[in-house]
Order: structure tokens, then C-alpha cells, then sequence
């Protein structure tokens, strides 16, 4: 084998090498996200079930907003009825009264 190929080869494995390890290190970095399980190993299962309860979590306060911002204008609107009411009935009252 020539000295020029057996270069390029060793090139290439360093490259292979350093590839290897940064994928290595990259897992790693990704499965040191994710919580521990009694043995010490990544838990996926807890991660999703993490994942959602968060879910679950906001759609329970999106629900409950909605029916905050349901009762905010229910009571708006019978405001405005029983405003517009004592206002008719104390027209009523100043017409037939001043009659």
C-alpha cells in the first residue's frame, strides 16, 4: 500500500472517529435530558406521561376559561337587561305618574 493511500485512509478514519464521538457525546447530551428511572436508566415512559399531564393540564385551564369567559358574559348580558329594564320601568313610572 502506498505511503499517499495509507494517509488518506488514516484520514478518513480520524474522520470516521470524530464522528463517531460527536454522535456519541450528542446522545448522550440528548439522554441526559430526560429523567432517571430507580435504576438510573432514561425513563421515556415518564417523560411522555410528563409530557401529558401537561397536555391534559391545559386543556383543563382552557376549558375552565372558557367557562370563566361564558359566566364573565352571561353576567354582562343580564346586566345590560336589568339596567335596560330599571330604565324602561322609571320611564314608565315618569310618563304615567307626570300623567
Amino acid at each position: 500500500m502506498s505511503e499517499e493511500l495509507k494517509s488518506h485512509l488514516d484520514r478518513i478514519e480520524g474522520k470516521v472517529d470524530e464522528h463517531i464521538t460527536h454522535f456519541s457525546d450528542w446522545k448522550n447530551s440528548i439522554h441526559s435530558a430526560f429523567p432517571k428511572d430507580d435504576e438510573g436508566q432514561v425513563d421515556y415512559r415518564g417523560h411522555k406521561e410528563y409530557h401529558k399531564k401537561l397536555i391534559d393540564d391545559a386543556a383543563m385551564y382552557q376549558a375552565a376559561r372558557a367557562r370563566t369567559m361564558e359566566k364573565v358574559i352571561s353576567g354582562g348580558v343580564w346586566g345590560a337587561i336589568v339596567l335596560m329594564g330599571t330604565a324602561v320601568w322609571h320611564y314608565l313610572i315618569a310618563k304615567i305618574g307626570g300623567a
